[in-house]
This record gives structure tokens, C-alpha cells and sequence, in this order.
């Protein structure tokens, strides 16, 4: 499979196969901006590779079906080692003229209706999977990933990855708290 750049289809062009392999740099695109992302360290090995069929829903609607799979390196939130993360989902979108995206402002506790989950406008007369794939790239990546649920982190004296050796600082006490220490049972 050919690394691509370009995910538009002609909406004329429906019925269509679309396999594409996405690299590095839009791994790196996908994640970079984002603020809670800041800890993805991205690495040459990273890809996303989408497989999915295209097929016309009336004259002006289109639907996606397929998989999505790829390899994401990223630091682990509590040592800072790489994790390598190994996403596979399936593909389930409806691709709609952009005057009939449903808007995105929904009210906190508010249930949203599953068939507006996974709508992508389209202009009439391309669609463009770009918007889709980054999605499912941010989604894949965990709001803090681990490297496993035990980890132990670093040490905030030393700095030593706590995984892989031991440290001997004494655990830093807060100094409001320093005079309980002096108190005799």
C-alpha cells in the first residue's frame, strides 16, 4: 500500500475502494497541535493506514465502511518511556454537503443522537477523508497513556525512571506538614 497525501474522491467516482497509508508527518500533523497531546514524541515507524469502500447514499449523501489500523508512539504520562500504541477500529461514516453537518454545540449532560457521532460534510462534489482519519488518529491516542498500569514513574528528587531502578531519596514532605513529624505517640 502506497503512502499518500491526497484523500479526496470525486463524489462521482462513488462506488469506490479507498485503501491509503498515512505517514509520519500526518501522524504528526494529527497530534501536534493538539494541547493535551503535548506529550507525543513521534517517530518514523508511526502511520495510520485506512481501508474503506465509498458508496453513494442518494444523489448528494456518501457512506464509509472499512478499518482503520496504525502504529503511534508516545510517551508514557507517568515515566516518560515510549508506548507504542496499535489502534484498530472500523470505519462506520456519513459524508453530507456542509450546510447539512449537524453543529457541535451540545449542551453538557445532553445525549447526542449516534446517527450525528460520525457525520463529515463534503462539498458537493469531493469528498475528503482528511478530517475522518485525523479524528480516528486522535481518538486512538489515550488522554494520558501508560506504559503499564503499574508504572512507577520517576522519582521528583532524582529523576531516575523508577521502573528500572531504585532510588534512595526520602520522599519530599510538605513543610506546612514538617512539624507533625516532631509529634512523639
Amino acid at each position: 500500500m502506497e503512502t499518500v497525501t491526497n484523500l479526496s474522491v470525486r463524489l462521482t467516482e462513488l462506488p469506490k475502494r479507498v485503501e491509503a497509508r498515512l505517514d509520519m508527518a500526518f501522524v504528526d500533523n494529527a497530534l501536534g497541535d493538539l494541547a493535551l497531546r503535548k506529550n507525543v514524541e513521534v517517530k518514523d515507524s508511526d502511520y495510520v493506514q485506512i481501508a474503506t469502500d465509498l458508496y453513494p447514499v442518494g444523489e448528494i449523501d456518501a457512506v464509509a465502511t472499512g478499518s482503520f489500523r496504525g502504529s503511534v508512539t508516545v510517551s508514557c504520562v507517568r515515566c516518560l518511556a515510549d508506548v507504542t500504541l496499535k489502534p484498530q477500529e472500523k470505519v462506520n461514516a456519513t459524508f453530507v454537503p456542509m450546510s447539512n453537518v449537524p453543529k457541535d454545540e451540545f449542551e453538557e449532560g445532553e445525549d447526542i443522537d449516534p446517527s450525528e457521532a460520525d457525520v463529515f460534510g463534503h462539498d458537493g462534489e469531493n469528498l475528503d477523508l482528511t478530517a475522518m482519519v485525523r479524528e480516528m488518529t486522535v481518538l486512538s491516542v489515550p488522554f494520558a497513556p501508560l506504559c503499564s498500569e503499574d508504572c512507577k514513574g520517576i522519582c521528583a528528587s532524582c529523576g531516575h525512571n523508577k521502573n528500572e531502578t531504585t532510588c534512595t531519596c526520602e520522599p519530599a514532605i510538605d513543610p506546612r506538614l514538617a512539624a507533625l513529624k516532631e509529634i512523639k505517640l
